[in-house]
C-alpha cells in the first residue's frame, strides 16, 4: 500500500516533486521504474534518470531498467527498432527519450531539458562545491521549462544534513505505519 501512494503522487497534476525517504530495500527503485513505464506508455515526455555514478547507471540500465521496459507490452511498443536508438544511457523511444546518468560528472547533468526527473539515491549524490551546484540542484534546473514536470527524488536516509531527508522535512512528511504482526499496535 505504501507503494502505491508513491505512484498516486507520481499521477498527480498538482504534485511537481515527490521525495521518498524510505529504508533500503523497501520499492523505491521498483516504485520509479513503474513511474518511467507509466510516462511511457501513456504521458511521454523527455525523460532523465540520475544515479550515484554513470558505471551504476549503465549496470542498472541492463539488468534491470531495460528488461522491465521490454517486458511490459505498451512500452516496448515504443522502443525503437534501430538497435543504436536503444542504448544503455540513451532510449530513443517513438514518443519521447530517456537518457540516464551518473551524479558524479556535472557535465553530464547540463544541456538537456527534461519533463520527468528521477534522482535515485541521492544521498550518495556529490555535493555543491565553490565552482559547481550540487548534482541534485543541477539537475532539478533541466525541468524548469514544463509546466507540468515531475520530480522522483529517493533515498535511503544516511544523516539528518543529507538530501533526501531535507527533502522530506520540506515536504507534507507523509508517514505509512504497519501494524506489529504479534501485537497489532
Amino acid at each position: 500500500p505504501y507503494v502505491r501512494a508513491w505512484m498516486d503522487a507520481f499521477i498527480d497534476p498538482a504534485l511537481k516533486e515527490i521525495t521518498i525517504c524510505a529504508g533500503a530495500q523497501t520499492g523505491k527503485t521498483e516504485t520509479l521504474m513503474n513511474c518511467v513505464r507509466y510516462a511511457v506508455a501513456c504521458d511521454p515526455g523527455p525523460m532523465f534518470w540520475v544515479t550515484f555514478a554513470e558505471t551504476f547507471a549503465r549496470s542498472f540500465s541492463e539488468t534491470r531498467l531495460q528488461p522491465s521496459l521490454k517486458d511490459c507490452p505498451p512500452c516496448a511498443e515504443q522502443v525503437q527498432d534501430h538497435k543504436d536508438k536503444f542504448k544503455l544511457l540513451e532510449m530513443h523511444f517513438k514518443d519521447m527519450t530517456l537518457n540516464l546518468a551518473g551524479a558524479n560528472s556535472p557535465g553530464q547533468l547540463a544541456g538537456r531539458p527534461v519533463r520527468y526527473l528521477f534522482l535515485d539515491e541521492v544521498d550518495k549524490f556529490p555535493e555543491a562545491t565553490q565552482r559547481e551546484a550540487g548534482a541534485v540542484d543541477l539537475a532539478k534546473v533541466r525541468t524548469t521549462t514544463f509546466w507540468n514536470r515531475k520530480i522522483m527524488v529517493t533515498s535511503t536516509p544516511t544523516v539528518e544534513g543529507g538530501q533526501v531527508w531535507q527533502g522530506w522535512l520540506n515536504g507534507d512528511q507523509r508517514k505509512f505505519f504497519v501494524p506489529c504482526p504479534q501485537c497489532g499496535e
